[in-house]
């Protein structure tokens, strides 16, 4: 256990053997990558399934020295896939209408409020209300705009838009919200620290089924390091525990922070890993709390932790879920708990049969593939 911190790790290091994985999506000379960015729900029991992921083409020119230029060509849309049996089988599904225009990018400076391409008028609020206990209707939160759906993903109506209150450019979100026991939406989008560059995490709250939004607080920031990509759980004794991506020159790791009152106000906890970002956090059926990451570090691969108590306090070993990529351009990943109490997590993965330098660049770029991994802690 550190000691500055308010949480205990094991020290144990051990590869779960009853991990099962899937191919969801994947195409020679497609990059499909970041999950994390583009949006996972679970309707109905928690067996169908939705993950979404951008994709983009690479293609490979040799030079007259004999060397090789690599061209990146957005496509028109970012992918979609369908699981209906808890992650065991994918499918694609039609592409999400806003997506076919713009994937879920931080706000670029020359674009001010919302994305005029397919909002008649910037603040023209064109969302309709869910019932955030309804098992059909889900979330989709862009960078500073909001979606709804309550057919599971088949139609969306909006945008909506949060608020940015002069923020200046690099208000990012990601399609992560979490549901109060009272009713209320929380989403969490990453705005610029004081010096401008990226790395707060506030907290906003919509009161009307996410049609409106209102800031209520600020989740993290820091001043030596960047705090990003938050995923929240809520726990038995009601706090709310935030897991978040930290960046610093050599280091990338998973923070544990926690609300006692609902998201108003945050706390520090401690660190989960040496190594390992972003962070999914699920809540069990046993209300233990896994916690799901990518592993860029040599053997790269897909790690987690379980909680041994259920408020996030206490943490197993790390599990080894996968350690056969290629490189360390993997990860984001996005999950949940299935029906039967399985997890399924989904990320973006490079495959060893893909090789450098023929696979374009060395990160983000050249063939990437959207893998699922359902397990049982």
């Amino acid at each position: 256990m550190h000691a500055t911190a308010k949480i205990s790790l094991a020290a144990e290091t051990k590869k779960i053997r009853n991990a099962g994985h899937t191919l969801v999506f994947g195409r020679k000379g497609i990059f499909a990558g970041w999950p994390f960015n583009s949006g996972f729900h679970q309707y109905g029991n928690g067996n169908e399934i939705t993950v979404a992921y951008s994709t983009t083409r690479c293609t490979l020119k040799k030079l007259p020295d004999g060397g090789f230029s690599y061209q990146q060509s957005p496509s028109d849309y970012s992918g979609v896939s369908r699981s209906f049996d808890g992650g065991r089988q994918w499918k694609e599904d039609p592409p999400y209408a806003f997506h076919k225009t713009r994937t879920a990018r931080c706000v670029p400076p020359d674009e001010g409020r919302g994305f005029n391409s397919w909002v008649t008028t910037p603040r023209e609020v064109r969302t309709q209300p869910i019932d955030p206990f309804n098992p059909s209707h889900s979330l989709y939160c862009g960078a500073d705009y909001i979606y709804t759906t309550r057919d599971r993903g088949r139609t969306w109506s909006g945008p909506s838009f949060l608020p940015r209150d002069g923020q200046q450019p690099g208000f990012c979100n990601r399609p992560v919200y979490f549901v109060r026991p009272d009713g209320v939406l929380l989403t969490f989008p990453t705005v610029p620290r004081r010096k401008g560059d990226e790395g707060r995490i506030m907290t906003y709250a919509s009161y009307d089924g996410g049609v409106t939004w209102a800031f209520l607080s600020i989740l993290a920031q820091n001043d030596d390091y960047m705090c990003i990509m938050p995923t929240v759980v809520g726990t038995p004794a009601g706090r709310l525990l935030a897991a978040v991506r930290v960046d610093q020159v050599g280091g990338s790791w998973t923070e544990l922070h926690d609300s006692a009152d609902g998201g108003q106000t945050w706390q520090r906890i401690g660190r989960l890993n040496d190594h390992g970002m972003p962070t999914q956090l699920i809540t069990l059926k046993d209300q233990r709390i896994a916690a799901i990451y990518g592993y860029r570090l040599p053997p790269f691969g897909i790690r987690a932790r379980v909680s041994e108590d259920h408020e996030g306090r206490a943490w197993g070993p790390e599990l080894i879920l996968r350690d056969d990529a290629a490189s360390s351009d993997l990860g984001y990943p996005r999950g949940g708990v299935t029906a039967d109490g399985a997890v399924v997590v989904c990320y973006y993965f490079h495959e060893k049969k893909y090789p450098k330098p023929q696979d374009c660049d060395q990160y983000h770029w050249g063939t990437r593939s959207i893998w699922a991994t359902r397990f049982r802690p």
